[in-house]
């Protein structure tokens, strides 16, 4: 069987094949070939001349990519969408199923020419769109987002042959129309055996954090990873928390680890801020080692997101054993105590977080533990079976499907 994968994210394709910096065959497309014969990818991929430096191979296997025009916003969107729709007609008429990783613009065009080809589809739910468009557009164009997440998402459940959720019941909570019969609540974050630490780099650490707060022979680290595209990720509430804390006589300097379009304007902010010499901007960081190196290296991990589904970042500092303070969106909640939760866009609560925090190393080190604990329920040996379990069920429910329809066909 032939399954379309329609999903957001940034590739580039050069002479040999198809890249991505973490969207890569064995971090996610394994477990769809490992299920069904091919794996047919429809996503926006940037024809450039070189992958970036650090890029994996993301077309290799069983794993083919059919290329979408890449845009950006609104208006790049609406140049692409005839093409796009070409490409998704191609999609739906090549493969048998497809697999929508939604809330996207890529997937509702697919979507929508799955429905035309009666062909059946599953969804993966990794987010609001509510959410997204809410952080993304002024007032005006709320209330359209609104009527968008009702109608968009309750149309692709209604004829889902089944739905993978990635948290346990925050997404599913804010789906008020026909849920499919086969559901499974499996994280989209899968952690290698390698991401986690030793319990005992914890104790280690405490100690550090305890001469830290005792001596000041340093300024505390605090570490930042996400994409600089979209303002979403709430950078700059964390860049002004910084300054609170810094006028409050805390020693301390951030990380920002990501790329993106935004990058420049959150510099200028840093600079407005006068902190020159406490923010370093790394850019973009090859995933895994190189990012975990920057991880260890850190006191306190920081996520301002004003939305998520399940952070992907959050649940690597966890693995690497660090206390972490971030907004209650998505399904940070199944994660993270409420005392290191505080809403998106307020700086000064963020700050009164971070100060009561390093001023405890031992309620670091607790919270340290606590994270570590929660973040060995997503590594690949717990989650990988169950992962596996549901997509062999939605094919079935695929083959089932198509037999249904040929017979009527035939009829």
């Amino acid at each position: 069987m032939r399954v379309a994968v329609a999903l957001e994210g940034r590739f580039v394709r050069d002479a040999s094949g198809v890249y991505s910096h973490h969207l890569t065959y064995d971090r996610v497309w394994r477990r769809y070939a490992e299920v069904f014969d091919q794996v047919c990818v429809f996503a926006r991929v940037h024809q450039g001349s070189k992958a970036p430096t650090g890029w994996g191979r993301a077309d290799v296997d069983r794993v083919r990519f059919i290329d979408v025009r890449n845009w950006a916003g609104v208006r790049g969107f609406a140049a692409a969408l005839r093409s796009a729709a070409a490409q998704a007609k191609h999609a739906a008429l090549e493969c048998d199923a497809a697999v929508l990783r939604v809330p996207g613009l890529t997937a509702a065009v697919l979507w929508q020419a799955m429905l035309r080809a009666r062909k059946p589809y599953g969804l993966e739910v990794v987010g609001s769109p509510r959410a997204v468009l809410y952080t993304a557009y002024p007032f005006p164009v709320r209330l359209l987002a609104y009527l968008i997440d009702r109608w968009l998402l309750a149309g692709q459940l209604r004829y889902a042959q089944g739905v993978l959720w990635v948290t346990a019941g925050v997404l599913q909570a804010h789906a008020r129309c026909r849920i499919a019969e086969l559901t499974a609540s499996v994280s989209d974050v899968e952690l290698p055996s390698g991401a986690f630490v030793d319990v005992t780099t914890i104790s280690d650490r405490a100690q550090e954090w305890s001469a830290v707060r005792a001596q000041s022979h340093r300024p505390w680290r605090l570490c930042f990873v996400g994409s600089l595209m979209q303002p979403y990720k709430g950078l700059e509430t964390l860049l002004n928390a910084v300054r609170i804390c810094l006028d409050k006589g805390l020693s301390l300097e951030l990380c920002v680890v990501g790329e993106g379009r935004l990058r420049s304007q959150y510099e200028a902010m840093a600079r407005r801020l006068g902190l020159d010499s406490k923010v370093t901007f790394v850019g973009l960081v090859p995933a895994g080692g190189p990012v975990m190196a920057l991880l260890d290296r850190a006191d306190l991990f920081v996520l301002p997101s004003r939305t998520e589904g399940l952070p992907r970042s959050l649940l690597e500092a966890m693995a690497r054993g660090l206390p972490c303070i971030a907004t209650p969106v998505g399904g940070v909640p199944e994660l993270l105590p409420p005392e290191v939760l505080f809403p998106p866009g307020q700086a000064g609560l963020l700050a009164e977080r971070i100060l009561a925090l390093l001023a405890d190393p031992q309620r670091m080190a607790k919270a340290a533990e606590a994270n570590l604990a929660e973040a060995r329920q997503y590594s690949a040996n717990v989650l990988g079976p169950r992962r596996q379990q549901f997509y062999t069920a939605l094919r079935a429910r695929f083959e089932e499907k198509a037999g249904v329809s040929r017979q009527t066909f035939l009829s």
